[in-house]
């Protein structure tokens, strides 16, 4: 930061239960604001998303389908679901009891209702929002 003449800089804390989850907000900042993943980075991404326990629904003892996950992770269904047999084969066997069609009722893509979509999208501006904020440096402004 010195070499291109910044003092001082804000940060956002966050305080988080693990490691994992605390890669999880890296990799999830980066996604948005960097760089693209390259592949290597987003299975890390995806591993630290389950070691975190991301995948859980909001009912207790539920798993988020592979369609949820991928658009939390901005990876393809079908990917999600080779890298977790591989790299978790005990979720793949409880997201095939719960989802046997991938998180569609009827086996085909399922499309969202619109409040679930807006839902989405406010949850994404806000977290881009919260990202963005420390970056202003006017107080005015922020």
């Amino acid at each position: 930061m010195k070499a291109l003449g910044v003092e001082e800089t804000g940060a956002l804390v966050r305080s988080t239960g693990s490691m994992d989850e605390a890669a999880l907000w890296g990799y999830e900042a980066n996604r948005k604001h960097g760089l693209p993943l390259s592949s290597a980075e987003q299975r890390e991404m995806f591993r630290a998303y389950i070691k975190a326990r991301k995948h859980w629904g909001r009912r207790r003892g539920q798993h988020k389908s592979y369609r949820e996950m991928g658009e939390e992770l901005g990876i393809p269904k079908s990917t999600l679901a080779r890298w977790t047999q591989q790299d978790f084969p005990s979720v793949a066997r409880a997201l095939a009891e719960r989802h046997p069609t991938g998180g569609s009722r009827r086996g085909g893509a399922r499309e969202a209702s619109p409040e679930r979509r807006l839902e989405r999208e406010a949850h994404r501006a806000l977290d881009e929002a919260g990202a963005a904020i420390p970056g202003i440096t006017d107080a005015e402004v922020r």
